[in-house]
C-alpha cells in the first residue's frame, strides 16, 4: 500500500490519488499555502490513474516545474513543483510502518463526511439526535487523542515534540515575511531541593504550579511548552525582543508573587530571552542564545531576566 504526502516547508498533508485538491491562500482551498506569492486560488492538483496532474488556475506568479512555468502537467513520482516562490513536493511512501486497521487521514475524513451525510438525511427524525450524540462523542475522543500527542501530561502545557514542530514553522514564517520572533527560556530556581528535601511528588507540584501561572500570563498567540525537566519555554510569534523582555519580567514577578499561594512554597524562576532580529542562522541558534541568556540569569543570582 502506498501513501501520498504533499510537503510544504515543515508541513505534511496526506493526499489521495483518487481526489482533487484546490491549492492556494483562499478559505475555499482544500490545501492552503500561506505565502504572499501564492494566489488565493492558485492551482488544481488532481489524482488520476496515471498520477497527479497539476493545473494552474490563472495565478499571478505562476506554477513552475523544473524552472519552467506550466499551465498543466502530469507529475512524476517524488515530484517537486513551485507555486509562486513556495516550494512543494509530493512524496510517496510504502505503509510498512502502519499497523493493519490503523486509520489514515483519508479514512478519518471519510468517516466524518459519512456522519454528516447521515445527520443531514435523518433531519427531523428520532435518529438525528442519536447521530448528533455519536458525532459529539467522536469529536471528544479525537480532541483527547490530539491532547495526548501534543500535551505534557504532568503540566498540561505543550510538550517538547510540539515545541520543535511549532518553532520550525514560526521560524520559517518569520524569515519568509521578515517578521519578529522571540523565545523565553524559563528554569525553576533551586528545583533540585524540592525533589531532594520533600520528594519528587513535591517537585511535580511545584512544576505544575509554575506552568499554570505562566499559562495564565500568556496571550492567545503565545505558545508555552515544557522543554525538558524543570525548564519551560515560550514561543512568541510577532514579538520583538524588547517586548519579550517586558513579558519575561512580568512572568518572573508573577511567579515570585504568587507561587507560595499555589505551591505552598515561595518559588522563583530565571529567564533568558532571545529574538529575531538580530539575525540567527538557524532556529537552533535562537534556542541556544535564549539558553545562554538563561544561564547568565542563574549565574547572576537567579529570579531575574537576561537577554541573549
Amino acid at each position: 500500500m502506498k501513501l501520498y504526502y504533499l510537503y510544504h516547508e515543515n508541513r505534511k498533508t496526506e493526499i489521495s490519488p483518487s481526489k482533487t485538491y484546490l491549492l492556494g491562500r483562499g478559505d475555499d482551498c482544500a490545501i492552503r499555502i500561506m505565502d504572499r506569492t501564492v494566489s488565493r486560488v492558485h492551482a488544481l492538483l488532481c489524482g488520476t490513474p496515471e498520477g497527479f496532474v497539476l493545473t494552474d488556475q490563472g495565478s499571478t506568479n505562476g506554477t513552475w516545474i523544473d524552472g519552467e512555468r506550466i499551465e498543466k502537467r502530469l507529475l512524476g513520482e517524488q515530484a517537486g513543483f513551485r507555486l509562486g516562490s513556495a516550494n512543494l513536493k509530493i512524496v510517496i511512501k510504502e505503509a510498512t510502518d502502519i499497523q493493519d486497521g490503523e486509520p489514515s487521514a483519508d479514512d478519518t475524513m471519510a468517516f466524518e463526511q459519512k456522519i454528516s451525510t447521515l445527520i443531514a438525511g435523518a433531519a427531523g427524525s428520532p435518529l438525528e439526535e442519536k447521530l448528533l450524540e455519536l458525532k459529539q462523542f467522536y469529536n471528544t475522543k479525537k480532541e483527547g487523542l490530539a491532547a495526548l500527542a501534543w500535551k505534557d501530561q504532568l503540566t498540561g502545557v505543550y510538550n517538547r515534540r510540539y515545541f520543535d514542530r511549532r518553532l520550525a514553522e514560526e521560524w520559517d514564517r518569520a524569515h519568509r515575511y521578515d517578521r519578529p520572533l522571540a523565545l523565553i527560556m524559563i528554569d525553576i530556581d533551586h528545583f533540585k531541593k524540592y525533589n531532594d528535601t520533600w520528594g519528587h511528588q513535591k517537585g511535580d507540584e511545584v512544576l505544575r504550579a509554575v506552568a499554570m501561572l505562566l499559562a495564565s500570563t500568556c496571550r492567545a498567540s503565545d505558545i508555552l511548552c515544557r522543554y525538558g525537566g524543570e525548564e519551560l519555554v515560550f514561543i512568541l510569534p510577532e514579538t520583538p525582543a524588547e517586548k519579550a523582555i517586558l513579558m519575561a519580567r512580568h512572568c518572573c514577578d508573577r511567579v515570585a508573587d504568587n507561587s507560595a499561594r499555589v505551591a505552598g512554597e515561595r518559588v522563583t524562576v530565571s529567564l533568558g530571552v532571545a529574538g529575531i532580529p538580530p539575525d540567527c542562522a538557524t532556529a537552533a541558534e535562537l534556542v541556544s542564545r535564549a539558553d545562554r541568556a538563561l544561564y547568565r540569569a542563574k549565574e547572576a543570582g537567579r529570579n531575574r531576566v537576561e537577554e541573549g
